[in-house]
């Protein structure tokens, strides 16, 4: 009798070591105590900093958190991309005279400044897709639609909603481009270096699209701040 009742605690704790491991890798993965986990949690305050940190200053928000490396390299890459846009427009005039004499086209600096444009843009939106942290925790629906008035996508931050705030930022870097694209400065440019828009890219220009996009982005974010906070 004595066995069968020593057999029978083993099997208690043997059944019992097992759900210990599992809430334990359960708290390690989710890297935030239980409390913080529950429905309807707010988002601390410095996870809401480090974040947006990322919106404004990418690679600095990483930095701060302790991941030195990859916060440093998205700081220096943004960095370097901006100096060379800055380098490229500085010196446009000869850099097209170079290209001339060395048999390219003097539009190489144009399209240099485009692929630079696009590359921040893609850096930018990337770092705040993996470079902010993501859970259930909610903003207050107030900051959060404040957030996304000022900037889309840094209501999603804030909601610690990394892929909806990315989306919003790579829609801004689009809406910029084509206020770029539409502006007489672009037009004078092209027309000094020889370049053209292909057909129906005229059509950016037209108010309904220079309006309607930007205000189109900003309304979805804000909306979406708003009612992801209150559930």
């Amino acid at each position: 009798m004595q066995d069968e009742t020593a057999v029978y605690d083993l099997g208690e704790v043997q059944r019992a070591a097992p759900a210990a491991r599992e809430k334990t890798q359960i708290r390690i993965a989710s890297g935030a105590p239980a409390s913080n986990r529950a429905a309807g949690a707010t988002t601390r305050p410095i996870d809401a900093m480090t974040d947006s940190l990322e919106l404004f200053l990418p690679g600095t928000g990483q930095m701060l958190r302790g991941r030195w490396s990859d916060g440093f390299a998205v700081f220096a890459g943004a960095g370097f991309l901006t100096a060379m846009a800055w380098a490229i427009w500085e010196t446009l005039d000869r850099l097209a005279a170079t290209m001339v004499a060395l048999g390219y086209t003097p539009a190489f600096g144009v399209y240099a400044l485009a692929m630079l444009y696009v590359c921040l843009a893609a850096l930018h939106a990337g770092n705040v897709l993996y470079g902010t942290s993501r859970g259930p925790e909610r903003a207050h629906p107030a900051a959060a639609g404040i957030a996304s008035a000022l900037i889309p996508g840094w209501g999603q931050l804030i909601n610690r909603q990394p892929a909806k705030a990315a989306t919003f930022v790579a829609g801004l870097w689009a809406a910029g481009m084509i206020w770029l694209l539409a502006s007489p400065w672009t037009t004078e440019l092209f027309d000094t270096y020889g370049l053209a828009f292909r057909p129906g890219f005229d059509k950016l220009g037209a108010p309904a699209v220079l309006y309607t996009v930007p205000i189109v982005i900003w309304a979805l974010s804000i909306y979406d701040a708003i009612s992801t906070s209150r559930r």
